[in-house]
């Protein structure tokens, strides 16, 4: 019997908008070795609008990749020098891209790149002696029109150096100075770049330069120089900052020895101030004190106006405020201790939980008016959030109803960049990556599409969907990609059908085809003018015959996951982790299927049944 129509969407005299909802896309799958691989992407930057990152290939080496974003642009910078893994800080400067590099001929050493294989090159051998040794580049700091960096040299010290772009432009600075690490930076103020030095003599001191004159600013002080430990208000540089009588304290400078001095000696032994942020024109960070334990703190330069924010673990123990990020007039930080995220306006009062998270949570970035950060077990899962409990959330995106899990590295955190307005990460979700890849986010176009669409309907017809839509004075329409899921969520394109161009009055189309597997018959319509501006219908549902079915139950006495096909066709079935990672496969027809699950632990797992394109999945809890 005829299903009849089931939805009929009436527009009349109005344009539709085109969709802002935002998707993920894979930029290139560079790694192939199969599923469960990736390549792993970190450090992406942006020089000479290009964006460049470390990623290893199907060989597990690490190498330096550029692209502009589509999959044809996303290539091997053509050389074979290899990244060793804990160096691959980069750093742009003058349009071209800085990098410590191992060739296996100089040593790790600085090279630079334009973009090309042909202007990738070794900027300088520093270490000139014979056997290289790791003379390892880092530190990399970019400011008064000039790049600094730390490296060994010929002495066997860690010395600080500055270039120009050139051979002959690279220079050492001073000798003997305490490195800043891998994951490190060289704190700025104004003209100035600080650094903490010996001066070989035994005895560290804070120190800055500007290229050309290096001066100590002031003795018997070591600063820690890594993001989050140091950060500028007022025009004055807050510091972590080590001296032998307070231990490690707040520190402020305004680059003059009398300038420089003590914040607050928080603690008997040492505050050890980290995780700053400014803040509505003071400075947060995490402290401890002897009583509270470590607890969020905030400054306004003064010792007096030095205090803890909020109690949050009540007593000497610690919350360990850690990550924090302004937001809507907020500042957002993340607890430790406690697994939570929460938002403070600078009072304890207006210092509260947001939601709890089952890790600390990590910020990602700011992008399309929503914070985005990490959050899970396990695997860290991508999430976005507008500041309140309910909408802190797996980050939600049209093309993809799996999670997607974002790539960390220890001590360097998540590699999120916003290039060409679209947010670029190492990411992996099922269906889109086999493993961590360079993925993006991107929104859909903004402005009206020249259609009016009168009607989008469909029935389920002797075995076939068939679909029909009606428009109206399409102004240069190109084509239409029927788009079909399972769920609703998913969508993948069917076909691809011309449109009219333009025209006055009404025009009406249609498609059909076999369901064969029941997809539970969720359709859209992408519509795409001459100028690949696109928005989407709206989605409808078509009605499926109950007996032609593929039912998918868990068997808790004998372990065991039952496939039961009522709908006469032959399929693919895949068992994966909800995570994406697939566990075992087969090939079923008619009747049952019996998958063994004993050997898997308690949780939820996702079986995908195919045939000819079409996916239907299901979710099983194994317990």
């Amino acid at each position: 019997m005829k299903k009849k129509i089931l939805i009929i969407f009436l527009l009349v005299n109005a344009l539709i908008t085109v969709s802002t909802a935002q998707i993920i896309q894979l930029v290139k799958e560079i790694n192939t070795n199969g599923p469960s691989t990736g390549s792993n992407p970190q450090s992406f930057t942006v020089s000479n609008n290009k964006l460049f990152f470390v990623a290893q290939d199907n060989s597990d080496i690490r190498r330096l990749w550029v692209t502009t974003g589509t999959e044809a642009s996303t290539q091997l910078l053509g050389f074979n020098p290899t990244f060793n893994n804990a160096h691959t800080v980069l750093a742009a400067y003058n349009n071209e891209l800085y990098f410590s590099n191992d060739d296996g001929i100089h040593g790790a050493e600085l090279w630079k790149s334009d973009g090309t294989v042909a202007g990738t090159v070794l900027l300088k051998d520093i270490y000139t002696g014979p056997n290289p040794p790791y003379s390892a580049p880092e530190a990399l700091t970019v400011n008064n029109g000039k790049l600094f960096f730390d490296e060994i040299g010929d002495n066997g010290l860690f010395n600080l150096y500055m270039s120009d772009g050139t051979a002959a432009g690279t220079t050492i600075i001073k000798e003997a100075i305490r490195p800043a690490g891998i994951a490190g930076v060289h704190p700025i103020l104004g003209s100035d770049i600080y650094f903490s030095s010996d001066n070989m003599n035994g005895t560290y001191g804070l120190w800055k330069t500007d290229g050309t004159t290096t001066v100590l600013v002031k003795d018997n002080i070591q600063d820690v120089e890594r993001p989050g430990w140091f950060a500028v208000m007022n025009n004055k540089l807050y510091l972590n900052v080590a001296e032998a009588t307070t231990g490690t304290e707040l520190w402020v400078t305004d680059g003059t020895a009398t300038g420089t001095h003590i914040v607050k000696d928080l603690s008997t032994n040492s505050g050890n101030p980290q995780g700053m942020t400014v803040y509505n024109s003071k400075l947060y960070f995490s402290a401890r004190d002897d009583t509270h334990g470590e607890e969020l703190f905030v400054t306004d330069g003064t010792e007096s106006g030095t205090h803890l924010v909020k109690d949050i673990l009540v007593g000497t123990n610690s919350s360990l405020p850690r990550a924090s990020i302004v937001y809507n007039g907020f500042l957002y930080f993340s607890t430790t201790n406690t697994n939570g995220l929460w938002k403070t306006d600078g009072t304890e009062v207006g210092t509260v939980l947001v939601k709890n998270t089952l890790v600390p949570v990590q910020f990602a970035a700011i992008w399309n008016g929503k914070m985005y950060l990490a959050d899970g077990q396990n695997i860290i899962h991508l999430q976005e959030s507008d500041g309140t409990t309910a909408g802190t959330k797996d980050a939600v995106v049209q093309n993809v109803s799996f999670p997607i899990s974002a790539g960390y590295t220890p001590d360097q955190g998540f590699y999120f960049t916003e290039y060409n307005s679209d947010l670029y990460f190492s990411g992996n979700c099922f269906t889109i990556t086999g493993g961590f890849e360079p993925v993006r986010l991107t929104l859909g176009q903004s402005g009206p599409l020249p259609l009016n669409l009168l009607s989008f309907s469909g029935e389920v017809k002797q075995n076939n969907d068939l679909l029909k839509w009606t428009t109206a004075n399409e102004i240069n329409t190109n084509y239409f990609i029927v788009e079909q899921s399972s769920d609703g969520s998913i969508f993948k394109a069917v076909t691809k059908i011309k449109a009219s161009g333009t025209i006055t009055g009404n025009k009406g189309y249609s498609f059909s085809q076999s369901f064969l597997l029941n997809t539970a018959g969720f359709y859209r319509l992408k519509m795409v003018d001459i100028n690949e501006v696109f928005t989407y219908s709206p989605v409808i549902k078509l009605k499926r015959d109950n007996d032609r079915l593929i039912k998918v139950n868990y068997i808790s006495t004998t372990k065991q996951i039952k496939l039961s096909n009522y709908s006469n066709i032959n399929y693919k079935w895949q068992l994966a982790s909800l995570g994406g990672s697939i566990l075992n496969h087969g090939n079923a027809g008619e009747g049952s299927t019996i998958i063994n699950s004993s050997n898997l632990a308690a949780g939820i797992y996702i079986v995908i049944c195919t045939a000819n394109n079409i996916n239907q999945n299901f979710k099983v809890v194994i317990y």
